[in-house]
């Protein structure tokens, strides 16, 4: 292989990028929301795809869950904690095109659209 022809094979994986994080931001939301409606817990998340000849595989762990800030709630006349509400992903990202792969980590942010008052 010539150095060109390596080099075209790497923008082609390069380009489909943007995409591919914009299609995994949204797989992650759509299964935050879901497990804020059904309460099911959600750990890892994981896809393939194909997009312009490149393979696509992707990984998200969850590696923090968190709470906003204690604050005075009207509706129990008190201070309340709330409950989890924003999930840390660790996103690990695979493109494949002829053999050739590359890899790439990331981090993604999602979030319960409703703010719940944690039990006592």
């Amino acid at each position: 292989m010539n150095g060109s022809y390596r080099a075209a094979q790497h923008l082609k994986m390069l380009q489909v990028t943007e995409f591919v994080q914009a299609h995994i931001h949204k797989a992650i939301n759509d299964e935050v929301q879901d497990a804020e409606q059904t309460g099911r817990q959600i750990n890892e998340l994981a896809g393939q795809t194909n997009l312009m000849e490149v393979a696509i595989n992707w990984q998200a762990v969850l590696f923090e869950r968190g709470s906003p800030p204690r604050r005075y709630d009207e509706n129990i006349g008190a201070e309340a904690d709330f409950e989890p509400r924003f999930f840390k992903f660790q996103v690990t990202l695979r493109l494949t095109l002829n053999k050739r792969a590359q890899s790439f980590t990331y981090t993604e942010l999602a979030w319960f659209k409703q703010l719940k008052v944690a039990q006592s």
